[in-house]
């Protein structure tokens, strides 16, 4: 592991990342940006270090992100963070032996959050008019991600967080929480999409992936829904379901970038 390199500095503090490396490389290899927030309010970069290292033991380069944070940091600072990593990663390829045309992103619940709107593949720093090159992503992966916030304040935790992140309750700003929300940026530019979701979920419901599903595959775009039966929120750091959905994740990705 290479740990704490800079990837970006949009304020004081500059973001890292640690990179898990293949141990015998054999030309460029796929690789994948793990962004680590939990409610738009937490984050380490240790949350996907397992996983990160499952994939680089299967000839994946695995980049564990850290990113800014609410309320300090508002939608879309951390967006552009996880879109700077995969840039980062796609400028560092011929360097760390990442092949820059099979790139994914990866992330859980809020991260998923990111996630989902990095692999929509159309934002540009400051609309949804279509993502740059360097800025697109080949696939991605969400661990139980929030991919409609504009139906989604009924925890109070829940709703405090997005309020501090989005900057405004939603009867305030309805416009806003719709703007922000994943499932609203469907379309056939979106990359290829791992769900994965514990039925279980008490904190983002598990309907919220399905309904994430359909509506990309209804755009044309390839959805799959894993389904972890009467798991919880965070399930796929917990046994028995860390092996199982990281291999999933992994076989998804050789599907994809075959």
């Amino acid at each position: 592991m290479l740990s704490d390199l800079t990837y970006a500095a949009p304020g004081a503090e500059p973001l890292t990342l640690d990179l898990f490396l293949p141990r015998q490389g054999n030309g460029s290899v796929p690789g994948i940006v793990f962004v680590s927030c939990g409610g738009w309010i937490t984050g380490s970069k240790s949350q996907f270090w397992r996983q990160s290292v499952y994939l680089a033991t299967h000839g994946f380069v695995s980049a564990a992100t850290q990113c800014r944070l609410a309320p300090a940091a508002r939608f879309p600072d951390q967006l552009n963070d996880a879109i700077a990593a995969v840039r980062w990663l796609r400028d560092h390829a011929k360097e760390r032996g990442v092949d820059p045309t099979r790139i994914a992103i990866a992330g859980a619940s809020s991260g998923g959050y990111l996630a989902a709107l990095v692999g929509s593949n159309l934002w540009n720093g400051s609309d949804w008019s279509g993502a740059p090159p360097n800025a697109r992503v080949q696939a991605a992966v969400v661990f139980n991600g929030v991919l409609d916030v504009s139906g989604f304040d009924t925890l109070p935790t829940v709703r405090t967080n997005l309020t501090n992140f989005l900057g405004a309750a939603r009867d305030e700003n309805p416009t806003l929480w719709l703007f922000a929300s994943p499932l609203t940026h469907v379309s056939p530019d979106a990359a290829p999409v791992l769900l994965l979701h514990g039925t279980n979920d008490t904190t983002v419901p598990y309907s919220q992936s399905a309904a994430m599903q359909r509506r990309l595959q209804g755009a044309g775009v390839k959805a799959e829904l894993f389904t972890a039966e009467g798991a919880g929120h965070g399930f796929f750091n917990q046994p028995p379901w860390y092996e199982p959905s990281i291999a999933a994740a992994a076989e998804f990705l050789r599907t994809v970038f075959r």
